[in-house]
């Protein structure tokens, strides 16, 4: 092992060393025909978006669609057939998904081989169908065009969608701890006005409080600023190497009286990603803060791992501390939760973010009492 020197250790990989790719992008097939499935899989079997394959789920009716639908919430794009139980089936299947399962964000292309029995303006105008191709007419590479542009505009929506929900969440929670901190300001300065008009009575043990709770207050203003300030990803290809070693220099700066041990289970500098190579060093460095954070130096060193299977590289921070209390871990993404004693409670928030934007994927594990272990995977190119 290394303690804070520039060598690398290529580490035996252990047992307890789960590796999971990032998830694929699930598009559902809905056709009678089985050469149709057969044909649409070999034409886009190899085709990746974002460093991510794609997961092809199977419909030969509109019924088993709309089970598939209600089964798997996070399918991206239809492929949808007009014809099948009935002449417009397809068109039901549209409508149900998008009335009775009120799902605005998948993309649904519409596959027909009798383009008279939908007519095109009419359907895409009424039933929402992002996409409208004749089977005749759709060749490979139109295939291809179609389910790329839908995946990007699938994308764009959900991450519009994310950050919706994550500034309510960091509205609600802004309000909730000013409120807190204000109610306590005014008790204090209430018995300090009340008190300070007896001369036995000393008003600074009133006061201390008061600068005590402005001072998390301010704490809290900065957070919420900096949080807001972070800017929108320019995402670029590049190595993803420099990127962790400028993380591992930062960290060591950070804590110099820690130990940060490295360990390469490939050889990762050859690999690239599609990132914004600042907010991807922010995001690591928020990730091993917080492991060196939660542990202490009598827990040992804090492990940064790198593991790869040639499509995904996963990064692990790694510390033996002390662990999640049961029932927090799905409580350590919010803004302001925290439970360390002087923490505002931003830093995963800022992961959460960072990953989510970069279409990358976040895993934590913990075990009371014997460490937490947050991974990182990122599809490579």
């Amino acid at each position: 092992m290394v303690d804070g020197g520039e060598d690398l250790l290529f580490a035996e990989e252990g047992p307890e060393d789960g590796f999971s790719a990032v998830r694929p992008w699930k598009i559902l097939i809905v056709d009678d025909e089985v050469d149709v499935h057969s044909v649409t899989k070999l034409v886009l079997d190899e085709v990746t978006f974002e460093g991510r394959g794609l997961e092809f789920l199977n419909a030969y009716s509109g019924s088993e669609a709309r089970e598939m639908m209600g089964l798997h919430d996070d399918i991206c794009v239809v492929l949808l057939d007009v014809v099948m139980e009935s002449m417009h089936e397809g068109l039901e299947v549209a409508r149900f998904i998008r009335e009775d399962l009120a799902n605005s964000r998948v993309r649904i292309i519409l596959r027909t081989g009798q383009p008279g029995q939908a007519p095109e303006r009419k359907v895409i105008t009424e039933l929402d169908i992002n996409d409208y191709k004749q089977k005749a007419e759709l060749s490979s590479t139109k295939l291809y065009t179609s389910v790329i542009t839908a995946l990007r505009s699938y994308r764009d929506i959900r991450i519009i969608e994310e950050n919706r929900k994550a500034l309510e969440n960091m509205a609600l929670s802004v309000a909730h701890q000013v409120r807190n901190r204000l109610i306590s300001i005014s008790g204090f300065t209430n018995l300090a006005m009340k008190k300070g008009r007896s001369h036995e009575c000393k008003v600074d043990e009133y006061l201390g409080p008061v600068i005590e709770e402005s001072r998390i207050l301010e704490g809290i203003v900065l957070a919420v600023s900096s949080y807001a300030s972070l800017p929108a990803p320019k995402m670029r290809r590049l190595p993803l190497w420099p990127v962790v070693e400028q993380c591992v220099a930062e960290l060591r700066q950070r804590y110099p009286d820690r130990t940060l041990e490295l360990h390469k289970e490939a050889q990762v500098e050859g690999f690239e990603a599609v990132m914004d190579g600042t907010l991807a060093q922010r995001c690591f460095v928020e990730l091993g803060s917080n492991a060196f954070d939660f542990s202490r130096e009598q827990d040992g060193p804090v492990l940064l791992k790198l593991k790869s299977d040639g499509k995904c590289c996963s990064l692990s921070f790694i510390d033996k501390g002390d662990g999640m209390k049961e029932g927090v871990q799905s409580f350590i993404f919010d803004p302001f939760y925290t439970t360390k004693v002087r923490g505002v409670g931003m830093g995963l928030a800022v992961v959460d973010r960072l990953v989510r934007e970069h279409r990358w994927e976040l895993e934590i594990s913990s075990v009371p009492g014997k460490g937490t272990t947050a991974q990182v995977h990122i599809p490579l190119i």
